[in-house]
Parts: structure tokens; sequence; C-alpha cells
């Protein structure tokens, strides 16, 4: 809007003094919106998977050392590697060029342009690419954002000094970090010109949210202003994740705080000696403020982190790292990698993260970090149920529940053997998440748990599948699965069978037959198959926690829906999209099974 149009409404507004304070309203609306009129035109489709801040999954793309190249194509080359991994959230570290004057460095926290691409990671086009990419697998994308500083070069030094903290005329450094200039959140110039680059990337490459660092250290009203502002462009779903502790962070609108003290509190002080209680005084503090939805994000290494210390060597091995991750994905929180952890890599990356290239030879040692994400995907009550905790001084033990849904969560965080007592609560027969063996626990036992050993265990064994758009039931009909409007008998209940900690098979109580779709009919099949047959093996992926669409490993693109209304189900002909290849997994109860399953007290990891 020109100056001279807003100049003749405000003369028109004061000639009427009875609609005065009305047309002062429309004003403010006016000049807030012309703000934003160079808003870049929206590129692509907004992803309408962004998940709910309580189904998260994260992996921290550690740009610089994840690749030979350390840029934005390699990492688009591994989307496939992340994904299966049970990731739904990819978040990039800064990608924006670096400063190149003498007092500034080579951080990729040392912004010269927030928007532009650096051109050590590629171009805007490589961005885009990744971010189609990533939303094609069904992952949403987020950017580190650095609101509190730039490099010394960057053109507001020179162009717009009032936008920095002064003193007697000189630009001030940030805190400790000489290589870069403090942000002045007295300016409003300088809050709408970092509003309108946060909004900038959302419309020229479709991302899907912030990493905000040092979030901390920015007025909580700033945030306010700027998440209420992003959150305006109505047709994308955002995330924002504070790279902070403050309780603020959620009343300022953050989906996320950061686990600093979760870390730094609890997890690193357990394993030299502090009782497991810490883990509940440390949540009860960190979720001060957040309401049902925010969650703390949880991890065991991030890039900072690693610059001095390993998780390998923070935790004692691959057994104490995954018996600390599993607490921290499963208790309460949103699951968090950084690259390399999945293969173990124990070298740690010193700033500004130039010297070191992940090696990414370990394959195996991401069996368990899969395993124990995807079941995280798989259960309503590890993401969103209630929780209960039973632990003592050395072993972490807790329920989570949601509905019918019961899962119990033992894990020993100590090198040594230890005890635990089994409380009246958790007595029953259950099966172990990860093999399917049936294990019975008894009021009043005593168990013993090998170094960093841990069991999961449900009370979950079959399910129904009902379809969104109609609200039919998948059933064993003979050859083919069919659909009904009402659940008849057995063969309308289904046990998930998990292969590798990554797929499933859906194998159905009352035939003991399995779904699939080797035969290429145009119709998902039931019946016997053979071992390793990636045709009847599934990913069921979580759309909103809910919701999930159920595709086949062997043909990705074949996906379970009734779209054609032709009687029984199909894997071809609807988009993932389509409510009618969306489908709900109703836990019911226990059956008899065709199948036999092992009675067993024996606890393995």
């Amino acid at each position: 809007m020109k100056k001279k149009t807003i100049s003749r409404l405000l003369i028109n507004c004061l000639s009427q003094s009875k609609e005065l304070l009305l047309c002062l309203n429309l004003l403010i609306i006016l000049f807030t919106s012309s703000i934003y009129a160079q808003d870049p035109a929206q590129y692509g489709t907004p992803y309408t998977g962004v998940p709910d801040p309580r189904d998260a999954t994260i992996y921290q793309v550690h740009i610089r050392p994840h690749s030979a190249t350390g840029n934005l194509a390699s990492v688009t080359a591994d989307l496939d590697r992340i994904k299966a991994l049970g990731i739904n959230v990819l978040y990039l570290m800064p990608i924006y060029p670096y400063g190149t004057d003498s007092r500034s460095s080579n951080s990729p926290y040392c912004i010269k342009e927030f928007k532009t691409v650096g051109a050590e990671y590629g171009s805007l086009t490589d961005l885009r690419n990744l971010t189609n990419a990533a939303h094609s697998r069904g992952m949403a994308v987020i950017l580190d954002w650095v609101a509190n500083q730039t490099s010394w070069d960057h053109p507001w030094i020179t162009q717009h000094p009032d936008y920095y903290v002064q003193s007697n005329g000189a630009i001030q450094q940030l805190g400790s970090y000489p290589d870069v200039a403090a942000l002045n959140f007295n300016s409003t110039a300088m809050k709408t010109a970092m509003i309108d680059a946060m909004r900038y990337w959302v419309f020229a490459a479709n991302i899907d949210g912030y990493r905000c660092d040092f979030a901390d250290n920015s007025p909580a009203a700033f945030w306010t202003q700027a998440i209420s502002n992003l959150r305006g462009i109505s047709a994308h779903k955002l995330i924002f994740f504070a790279e902070g502790t403050f309780a603020q962070n959620f009343t300022s609108g953050f989906d996320m705080n950061f686990g600093f003290k979760w870390y730094g509190e609890a997890l690193k002080p357990i394993h030299t000696g502090t009782s497991v209680a810490q883990i509940q005084t440390t949540t009860n503090t960190e979720y001060t403020s957040a309401n049902a939805s925010q969650q703390l994000v949880r991890y065991t290494a991030n890039h900072d982190t690693e610059t001095s210390e390993t998780a390998m060597n923070v935790f004692g091995g691959h057994d104490g790292v995954i018996a600390n991750f599993l607490v921290s994905a499963y208790m309460r929180g949103v699951p968090m990698l950084t690259s390399g952890q999945e293969v173990d890599f124990n070298q740690v990356i010193p700033w500004p993260y130039t010297s070191v290239k992940i090696n990414w030879g370990n394959t195996t040692a991401k069996n368990d970090f899969t395993k124990i994400l995807n079941f995280r995907n798989s259960s309503v009550a590890i993401r969103r149920g209630t929780m209960t905790n039973y632990s003592n001084t050395n072993v972490c033990a807790f329920t989570k529940t949601s509905g019918s849904e019961k899962v119990i969560v033992l894990t020993n965080l100590r090198g040594s053997s230890s005890t635990f007592v089994v409380p009246a609560a958790m007595a029953g027969s259950y099966k172990e998440v990860y093999s399917g063996t049936t294990i019975n626990l008894t009021s009043g036992a005593t168990m013993t748990l090998n170094p960093y050993q841990y069991l999961v265990v449900t009370n979950l064994y079959y399910y129904t599948i009902q379809n969104r758009w109609k609200g039919t039931y998948l059933y064993d009909a003979g050859n083919n699965v069919a659909y009904g409007a009402t659940v008849a008998n057995n063969n309308y209940r289904w046990e998930k069978v998990m292969i590798d900690g990554r797929y499933t098979q859906f194998k159905n109580l009352g035939t003991g037959e399995f779904m699939h779709i080797e035969n290429q009919t145009g119709s998902v099949q039931c019946g016997a198959i053979t071992a390793g047959w990636s045709s009847a093996q599934w990913t069921p992926e979580y759309i909103d926690g809910t919701w999930i669409r159920i595709r086949n490993k062997w043909q990705p693109a074949s996906i379970v829906n009734v779209e054609g209304q032709t009687g029984a189900a199909q894997y071809s002909g609807a988009q993932d999209s389509f409510y009618s290849a969306q489908w709900q997994l109703n836990a019911v109860a226990a059956g008899t099974s065709t199948s036999k399953v092992s009675n067993s007290k024996t606890l393995s990891n």
C-alpha cells in the first residue's frame, strides 16, 4: 500500500470523529498487512502431513559433516535411509551464508544474509528439491533460525545500525561470542524485518517451521509476535521448536522446548550414580506451563554436545545409549536423533563443524533406534498416553495408557545388574513389543535386569482396521481382503507382527494368514506367505496420530484403499490424501489365535 493512500485514509477517518477508533483499528490492520506485501509467491503445495507435536520424531541434520560434500543435495539423497529410522520431522541446521570479514567466523550461526542459501549448501532449487522429497516421504522440514545475531558483514550493519545493540555508538557483540553482532529487540523495524525473513522461507521453499536458536535470549514478546504472525499463514501448519528452557516459551506459542535439563540434570547424572528418581523431578520442572500438546525435545546427543563428548562415551557404549534413548523416546516428550548417532559414530565434531566427516559404515547400530522409533509411531499410548511412574533407584519403570492400550516400560539405566519388584498395577500377561513373546508379570515378583537391559510390553494383541471414508472394516474373505460394515468374527481382527523394527505384517486372527500383494491381482490378498516376502510387509504411516496409510514395502507406491469400491481392498488408484486410503487401527480384546506364541519370562534386548 502506498504512503499517499494511507495518508488519505487517515484524513478521511479523522474527519469522522464518531468513528475514529474504528478507523484507527482499520489503519492498523491495513498497515500490518502492507508490511508483508512482498511475500514471495507460494512455491509448491503446503504440506498437510505436519505432525502434531506429540507425534513428532526429529532428525537433526548436521549438514557439514553429514556427507563428503556437506550440501543439501547429499541430504536429499539420504532421505530414504533417514525416513526408515521412523522420522517424520527433518531439522536442518543453518543453511545460510556465513560472514567473511575479519570479525566474523565461518560458523553456520554467524549469518550474513537471512534470505539466501549459502553457496556451500547449494541453491534455493536444492532446498526446494529437498523439501519436496521430504514431503513425498512423509517428513516435515524445519529450518534452524538464528534471531539474536548476525555476522559483522551483514548488510544491516551499515544500512540499519539501529537494528543492533549499541554502546557509545558502537555495535556490541552478543554476549561472549565475538564473531556475531547482537540484534536490538527494542527496534520495531528490526523485528519486522526478522519476521519478514522468517515468512520468506515458508513461501519460497515451502518449509514447515523453525527450530529457534538460543530462544531464551530473545524477549518473549518477540516470539509471541513472530509465532502469531507466521501462524496467520493459514495454508500452512507450522512447527515452532525453541532451543531454550524457559517456561515462557510455551506461553509465547512454541510447540516444543529443548531438553537441556533432561540431558544435563537427569540422564548424565543418573549415568554416574544419581537416583533414577531425578527423571521425574526434571520432567515435572520442564513441563511447567506446557499445555496438553506442547512437548520437550529429548535427546542423548546434539551438535552442541558432540563438540566435546560423544553419546557413546557419555553413556558407556551402544547399549547405554540405547537404554537412555528408549527412556527419552517413551517416557514423555519428542525424541531427537542427530546425524551419525544411528551408526554409533564415536568422534567429536568440533565447532565450526568443518574438520570431520561422519563414517556411515556401521549399518547395524541403526536397528535398535529404528525399532524404538517405529514402535513409538505405532503406539498412541506411548505418544499421547498418561504416564504413571514406578521407578526405583536404578530402574526407570513406568506405564503409559490411552483408552484400552497399556504399555509397560522397564529400563535398567545402570552398567551393572539391577532388580525391580513388580507392582500390582503391572501384573498381568503381555506381549513384548519387538518380538511378540508373551511375558507374564507377577505382582511382588523380583526381576533382575542385566546392564542397560530393557523390557517393553503391551496388552494390545489384535486390531480392527477401519476405513476413514466409508467406516468399513477389513477382513479375510478367502483369497482377498474384503471390507464389511460391522465386525462379524475373528476374520475382522488382525495381529501386527513387527519385522526388523521397521515393517509390519498383518496376520489375520481367524485364519492365521497374511495380508499381501504378491500375485498382483489388483486386490489386496490374504494367504500363506514365504518368509521374507516384502509384498507382505507394510509401513503404517501415521497422518495425524489417529489415521494411517498402509504402504507396501515391495511397491512403495502401493497403499491399501477402497477407492474403487470393488468389494475388495485395492493397492492402487488412490492418492495419499484420499480418505479411502486412510485407516484407523482399533484395539480389540485378545481372542484365541491360530498361531502359538511361547510363554516366557526371559528378558532380552
